[in-house]
């Protein structure tokens, strides 16, 4: 088994949703758009606040599938279903512009296209199309990710609505 505590930058890269194969293959539901980024090419992993080295990756109908330390039979593998899996955030690789990791959206400030603020990004939730979740004064709001909806700059710490949902103009 591996060693080490993740004490920088923490990020939830997926949970274990099922096993697959008799080798211990641990099927994750990724918490990213980006899977081929990062699923064939991690080295370290944790689960339950252990770290674990992977030993192998592969895909399986389109899903991630890792092979840990220590995880060599399905019973084992079996055990872990339901965990959440985190890497060191500084482990991820780099995107190309204008594409962001979910979880960088995560807090940041949200404004409509005048500047006044709207809310909070408090999620990210996949679909056939991934929506941002904005809390807000007014409640939560379901947003589009897609370009005609929003404007990502995680740098710059928000996100402009390029068209607001219907409860940010409402009067109460």
């Amino acid at each position: 088994m591996g060693q080490g505590t993740i004490d920088r930058d923490p990020v939830r890269i997926g949970r274990i949703v099922g096993v697959h194969g008799l080798d211990g293959g641990l099927k994750v539901y990724p918490a990213s758009d980006h899977v081929d980024t990062w699923a064939l090419r991690l080295r370290r992993v944790w689960l339950q606040g252990e770290a674990r080295t992977v030993r192998g990756g592969r895909t399986a109908g389109g899903q991630p599938v890792i092979l840990l330390s220590g995880v060599t039979d399905r019973t084992t593998a079996e055990r872990l279903v339901g965990a959440d899996v985190f890497v060191a955030g500084e482990e991820l690789p780099g995107l190309p512009p204008n594409e962001y990791y979910w979880h960088d959206l995560i807090g940041l400030r949200v404004f409509d296209v005048e500047g006044e603020r709207v809310g909070i990004a408090t999620a990210v939730v996949r679909g056939a199309g991934d929506v941002l979740e904005v809390e807000g004064p007014r409640g939560r709001a379901l947003v589009p990710l897609a370009l005609a909806w929003v404007d990502v700059n995680p740098a710059g710490g928000r996100v402009t609505l390029r068209r607001v949902p219907e409860w940010v103009s409402d009067a109460d």
